[in-house]
């Protein structure tokens, strides 16, 4: 969208700042963690404790390859508030919070096999540790 500018060819701007961007968002995706699969969580079947349950080696093998994830995702949730540098405008890139949602499901699923492992007290306790649970009990 280049009509907004003071130059001759609003289409040649337009053009120039879609190309940057998408230079941009094809580095950043190179550089990303990869996404979790949608379902990791059995958001689509009934008997989703029993899919757990009978993967937990597949469970935990995805846990322990996304580590640097869910220590980035815990030190976050220390933080007392969150800012980005980005104004809002129409052609600033806006922050991908999906990251934060993917770590979010592989501390649960961790919290979920160390209950089927006879460690429930030690789930609970880091869900809480973490602020995992304090998030979800202050909005209640």
């Amino acid at each position: 969208m280049g009509i907004d500018t003071a130059e001759q060819d609003p289409i040649a701007v337009g053009k120039n700042i879609f190309e940057h961007f998408d230079q941009f968002e094809k580095k950043r995706k190179k550089l990303a963690f990869p996404l979790l699969e949608a379902d990791i969580l059995c958001a689509k079947e009934t008997p989703c404790f029993k899919k757990i349950a009978t993967n937990i080696g597949k469970y935990k093998q995805k846990i322990q390859q996304h580590q640097i994830l869910i220590q980035r995702y815990q030190k976050f949730l220390t933080f007392d508030q969150y800012q980005t540098a980005s104004d809002f405008n129409y052609h600033i890139f806006l922050r991908s919070y999906r990251m934060l949602v993917d770590a979010n499901k592989l501390v649960l699923l961790n919290a979920i096999i160390q209950a089927f492992e006879k460690q429930p007290q030690q789930a609970m306790n880091n869900l809480l540790e973490k602020k995992i649970l304090k998030l979800f009990l202050k909005e209640s």
